[in-house]
């Protein structure tokens, strides 16, 4: 005969969690606040308005002489609209049998996944082409990114002359003084790998901290 001993394992219970554990990935748009967001868009797509510099020229030819004017340029870009799809789905019948609740996780994952390709959009954008125009005419013309804007190579370790690089370029073409880099985990064991970068005599030095 069994006594208790032998049969109280038969009821043992399970504790089922009611909550999901999210793995881990990026949730947040790391890009989206550097950047002028102009909000929603109504249409296929949107223009921005391009003013170029009168430069710094105020020397007076001629007393009295004709009057010298700099004329600026104008110019339109472009940006074409594109269509994302952003969906995921749980079937009612599979609710009830459901202790958590999926839906609300799902739509956090779904959130995440959209600033995800917020960042790529802003990234791709930065290399590549903008549709741009100089006339009345409403035709637009692909217009690369300068070679002269492009430092470094992209299977090349990144190097202290890069970063000076970078922020000679910067200065040159009069960028505000707070400059964003985006890098990877091998940029990053680059310079973290670097006694001089990683120095605190260097930064101090140099307020290299701020890039």
């Amino acid at each position: 005969m069994a006594t208790s001993y032998d049969t109280i394992d038969s009821v043992f219970v399970k504790q089922y969690a009611d909550t999901y554990l999210a793995l881990l990935e990026q949730k947040e748009s790391k890009l989206l606040s550097t950047v002028n967001n102009i909000g929603s868009v109504k249409g296929t797509g949107w223009t921005v308005n391009e003013l170029g510099s009168l430069g710094d020229g105020l020397g007076t030819v001629d007393r009295f002489g004709t009057t010298q004017y700099t004329d600026a340029s104008f110019a339109s870009r472009y940006a074409v609209m594109s269509d994302f799809s952003n969906f995921t789905r749980t079937a009612i019948q599979d609710l009830y049998k459901l202790k958590a609740d999926p839906n609300d996780e799902l739509l956090k994952r779904l959130h995440a996944k959209y600033n995800r390709k917020v960042d790529k959009v802003i990234y791709n954008a930065l290399l590549g082409t903008a549709q741009r125009k100089e006339t009345g005419a409403d035709t637009f013309t692909a217009v690369a990114l300068p070679a002269t804007q492009v430092l470094g190579d992209v299977a090349a370790p990144l190097t202290k002359k890069l970063l000076i690089d970078i922020r000679t370029k910067m200065l040159s073409n009069d960028v505000e003084d707070e400059i964003y880099i985006t890098y990877d985990s091998t940029m990053l064991n680059a310079i973290l790998a670097d006694t001089t970068l990683t120095s605190s005599d260097f930064l101090a030095r140099t307020n290299a901290s701020t890039w």
